[in-house]
């Protein structure tokens, strides 16, 4: 890891802090967010989990459907890394869910591709095929994104799964 010289963990506290003595309930949720995102980062996973639920409490307090996305997605994202893929799986759903009502082009994209390689490793490789689909009838219409590149990974994996079940079958 590259130390930029700033203290991350100190300014993400700082900034929360400083929502929360404003009583600015949405920067409070974002701030927690955003640390939680850096935690999940270094690998500081329990502490990751910890902020984003609390994101998640304060998000859902004040309806911010944006700050709801990006804690859930987070703790998806950990959730995988910790192979506790069910709980993932709920989480990445209702990222998935929220980002298709707020139609947040870059979370659909994000966190489907995610989600369905959690799907994959759960062995449902029929739906994750199915998420994907239809974000990869558009590839042809948007431009190269890294989005984009995790759902192309996305659908990779089960035909790369499929070809193993070949093989060794």
């Amino acid at each position: 890891m590259i130390d930029s010289g700033i203290d991350w963990r100190r300014s993400g506290k700082e900034a929360h802090a400083i929502a929360r003595d404003m009583n600015w309930l949405a920067g409070e949720a974002y701030a927690l967010m955003i640390l939680g995102y850096a935690q999940a980062s270094t690998g500081q996973y329990e502490q990751a989990l910890r902020s984003e639920r609390e994101a998640i409490a304060i998000a859902t307090e004040i309806g911010h459907l944006y700050w709801l996305i990006g804690a859930h997605e987070t703790i998806g994202r950990v959730q995988y890394l910790l192979l506790d893929l069910d709980t993932a799986r709920v989480s990445l759903e209702c990222a998935v869910r929220l980002a298709h009502e707020m139609r947040a082009g870059l979370g659909i994209w994000t966190d489907t591709a995610l989600l369905a390689r959690v799907t994959n490793e759960l062995g449902d490789l029929e739906r994750a095929d199915a998420l994907l689909r239809p974000l990869l009838g558009q590839a042809a219409t948007l431009a190269s994104s890294h989005a984009q590149r995790n759902c192309w990974l996305a659908q990779a994996e089960p035909n790369r799964t499929l070809r193993n079940e070949f093989r060794a079958g």
